[in-house]
């Protein structure tokens, strides 16, 4: 079973262009805001190297700024299928 208020990961941004990128962007689908303010206060993602620039999404928000589609980001992994 998957974790519950978890979806899936995308990198979008320059990490899919270059092999050794500054940075890696990543868009995490949270299934309510609950999920993503608990996740952005925890900031485990800060101490990485290269950085990471997390940005947090409910999926009803990726599909009114049709965020996956504008930035061409890829699913780097499914939460649900990686729990169970």
């Amino acid at each position: 079973m998957a974790k519950e208020g978890l979806s899936t990961l995308w990198l979008f941004g320059s990490s899919l262009a270059t092999a050794k990128p500054r940075d890696l962007d990543v868009l995490l689908i949270c299934d309510d805001r609950v999920t993503s303010r608990i996740i952005r206060r925890a900031e485990w993602w800060s101490h990485f190297d290269p950085p990471v620039d997390l940005l947090i999404m409910t999926a009803a928000e990726e599909r009114h700024y049709s965020f996956i589609a504008s930035t061409s980001a890829q699913s780097f992994a499914s939460l649900e299928s990686a729990t169970k």
